[in-house]
């Protein structure tokens, strides 16, 4: 049930300064980037010419809005495109690849999936990484590749790493974490086959790369899809080999184009209210793969939520079209995934660049979408501890919309606490609500606070504000607020997102 125009909304936020409930673990913050129409070449990469050849380089301006984020992982080259993608034609000199089909995208056309040449291969993949000081995660080719091919691939990571002198090591990989395929469950995907079969064959893809560098994690194929058996039969045949099991969600799924559609016959409110309840679809998803785990494997096995976002528009096959209501999805998402550090290891969103991407790149250079400014938001301002956060806020009810069911007594404020290690603590507050103001009573308890606290906010004038390369309607407000006592009410404006951070009085 919605409010009236003129009804005042109030909430309550308790929050509990010595009750660490979880730590977060950064790696819920991860990215992604595949083959796919421009999101590597056009716009990670653009063309620059140097003593008279013309090559694809790291777009400048690049390397700097990636570490901005502080992106902890990137998940390579796919996706979809990994299972038709052999890594042996992305090395050696650069003037000696071949341009080679774009394997799987191609049969979505010539934007969507151009021809590859190679440019961008392993190495240069790795090169990237270091720049952007992040981890690497290589998702290998099960589908159309073949075990001794894999575990070539881990052997040239460590000559990489020896060559570099870096880590080297007889026996390790720069690389730690290698997926063994994508989506094989699905009939789109290249390789489709029977769960009982993939784990088979996962189980050789693992036995073949662990002789190679035993220090290595693998990922495993789960399924989002909770009517299936799919997880079920692979956790009872591979569990002992998975160190991470991979699901995939996307919101409402445009895909699915009916959801676009109807999308579009809504009332703006109506779609609105659907897509910012959609988070709690990830959480229900999250909760009832990890009781799965749990129940088969009988341990503790990490989700790897390595593809995730919002998906509500066909074209976004092509670029990122997002609005503050984007944004907020994700940062509610972002709280869940906080809350769910328990049970899920990785997160990616999808993607970096471009397709999907939270960063747009292109001639003009780079923009920062709303979804870019929530991961600024959370990576700057959170802390590492989850404490004990109660939230009391009015409800709402939400109609379906794709893959998002219909839902009802949704809160429409989501709030998580963070503790830093210097004992100072961060509010991070979404207020749903797409046109009203939100005054919350918030108690810090077992926390003296200083007299001012830090206040970062990502809001608009209407949740349907975009960002482009010349403009920018969505961005992330500074300003300092009063706080005279560990109990106090501050007022969180419509469709915003805010952190609060307090530092904690020495008196």
């Amino acid at each position: 049930m919605k409010t009236s125009p003129n009804e005042k909304i109030n909430a309550t936020i308790t929050i509990n300064a010595r009750s660490i409930i979880g730590k977060i673990d950064p790696m819920i913050y991860g990215h992604f980037i595949e083959h796919l129409d421009g999101c590597i070449y056009g716009g990670l990469l653009e063309k620059k010419r140097k003593n008279g050849t013309t090559r694809w380089q790291i777009r400048n301006g690049m390397i700097e809005k990636i570490k901005a984020i502080k992106a902890p992982v990137i998940r390579w080259p796919g996706g979809l495109y990994a299972d038709g993608y052999h890594w042996r034609d992305g090395i050696g000199p650069i003037e000696k690849r071949k341009t080679k089909p774009n394997y799987y995208w191609r049969f979505h056309g010539p934007v969507i999936g151009p021809p590859d040449p190679n440019h961008f291969g392993t190495s240069e993949f790795l090169a990237f990484c270091r720049q952007a000081g992040t981890e690497p995660y290589i998702n290998i080719n099960y589908a159309t590749g073949t075990i001794e091919e894999a575990a070539a691939w881990v052997e040239y990571t460590k000559h990489i790493s020896a060559r570099k002198k870096e880590r080297g090591g007889k026996n390790t990989s720069p690389v730690k974490y290698w997926g063994i395929g994508n989506e094989i469950y699905g009939l789109w995907a290249f390789g489709h086959t029977k769960p009982e079969r993939y784990a088979k064959r996962y189980i050789s893809f693992c036995k073949a790369m662990k002789k190679v560098a035993p220090n290595i994690k693998f990922v495993a194929v789960g399924n989002g899809n909770l009517k299936s058996n799919w997880n079920r039969r692979v956790l009872e045949i591979a569990s002992d080999w998975i160190d991470l099991f991979s699901i995939h969600i996307y919101l409402p799924g445009a895909e699915h184009f009916p959801a676009y559609f109807a999308k579009k016959l809504f009332a703006p409110e109506d779609a609105y209210y659907s897509m910012v309840a959609a988070p709690l679809v990830v959480e229900n998803t999250i909760d009832a793969v990890h009781s799965t785990i749990m129940k088969i494997s009988g341990r503790h096995i990490p989700i790897a939520l390595d593809e995730w976002n919002v998906w509500a528009h066909p074209l976004q096959l092509t670029h990122g079209r997002y609005t503050l209501t984007d944004a907020i999805f994700a940062a509610c998402t972002l709280n869940i995934l906080q809350r769910k550090s328990d049970a899920v290891g990785m997160a990616n969103i999808a993607q970096l660049v471009n397709v999907l991407g939270v960063l747009q790149a292109g001639n003009k250079g780079i923009y920062e979408s709303p979804i870019y400014k929530v991961f600024k938001l959370f990576v700057d301002s959170c802390g590492e501890n989850l404490l004990k956060c109660a939230v009391e806020s009015e409800k709402f009810s939400a109609q379906r919309l794709g893959l998002i069911p219909a839902m009802k007594n949704v809160p429409y404020v989501d709030a998580n606490a963070t503790a830093h290690r210097n004992g100072d603590v961060t509010l991070t507050v979404v207020n749903r609500h797409n046109s009203q103001s939100i005054t919350a009573n918030i108690k810090l308890r077992n926390f003296k606070p200083k007299k001012n606290a830090k206040l970062s906010i990502i809001t608009a004038d209407n949740p349907d504000a975009r960002n482009y390369f010349n403009k920018e309607d969505v961005s992330i407000a500074k300003q300092t607020v009063s706080v005279h006592s560990s109990s106090f009410t501050h007022t969180f404006p419509p469709h915003s997102i805010t952190a609060l951070a307090f530092a904690k009085s020495s008196r």
